[in-house]
């Protein structure tokens, strides 16, 4: 472009090779400098431009990360299942709502005579007998449900509830007891020949001045009580009385 004006310039009347000269002297310099200057300018930008895009890049990463952190906290590495801070989050935001009518139903299921399995089998056999139950929760359980690992060889199950009556959480809990017995996992120095858990239950109406922990409690003492009574069966405690109850009739 500046070729094509030059030489026009020297076309023009009066125009000789000194005018044109200290013409070009002043303005390539110029130019020039205009050239740089709009190179810096871009170059710049398109730094600032990049620098941009890797910050929003790595910013995405991060939150991504510890979006996945957040959720590998709440899990247990055994099990897949839920962990205890897990269930405590839950409990938290259950203390969070506003009071309504509805019944919460507590789970607790222990494998019987765990620690001859693992004195028995070894550890890694072990293992594999709670990822196998820990399978067969979440097999019988809905979506809705909430299973976590609460212990070394003990699991919990939260399940909401829209009836006051127990049937609905026993009906669960002898469905676990059912699926772990046909898994068929075997524990020969047991009168049963393979692996059984026990099961204690509690449902009762949940509201934010209700607590969770009360209900864990009456259902750890039916555990204990289908325990007492033989294992390889499930025992419903009362939430008002805080006992285990006789076995309900079917």
């Amino acid at each position: 472009m500046p070729v094509c004006l030059y030489a026009t310039v020297g076309f023009l009347a009066g125009a000789n090779s000194r005018y044109v000269m200290n013409h070009l002297a002043l303005s390539v310099p110029a130019l020039v400098l205009t050239l740089m200057a709009n190179y810096r300018f871009c170059a710049e930008s398109l730094r600032l431009y990049l620098e941009n895009v890797s910050v929003e890049t790595l910013r995405e990463e991060l939150a991504a990360r510890n979006a996945e952190l957040e959720r590998i906290s709440h899990i247990d590495p055994l099990t897949g299942l839920a962990n205890r801070r897990a269930l405590d989050r839950y409990a938290a935001a259950l203390q969070q709502q506003p009071p309504r009518q509805s019944y919460l139903a507590v789970i607790i299921v222990d494998v019987d005579y765990f620690k001859t399995f693992n004195d028995y089998y070894g550890h890694a056999e072990g293992d594999r007998c709670l990822r196998a139950i820990a399978s067969a929760i979440r097999t019988a359980c809905d979506n809705d449900d909430v299973a976590c690992r609460f212990g070394g060889e003990e699991f919990l199950i939260l399940r909401s509830e829209h009836s006051p009556r127990p049937h609905y959480a026993l009906a669960l809990a002898e469905n676990i007891r059912q699926q772990v017995a046909s898994l068929a996992i075997p524990h020969q120095p047991t009168q049963e020949g393979k692996v059984t858990v026990s099961v204690g239950v509690c449902a009762g109406p949940f509201d934010p001045e209700t607590e969770l922990e009360r209900l864990i409690k009456t259902a750890d003492v039916a555990l204990y009580e289908a325990k007492r009574e033989g294992r390889n069966r499930v025992r419903y405690g009362s939430n008002v009385t805080g006992s285990a109850l006789p076995p309900l009739p079917t």
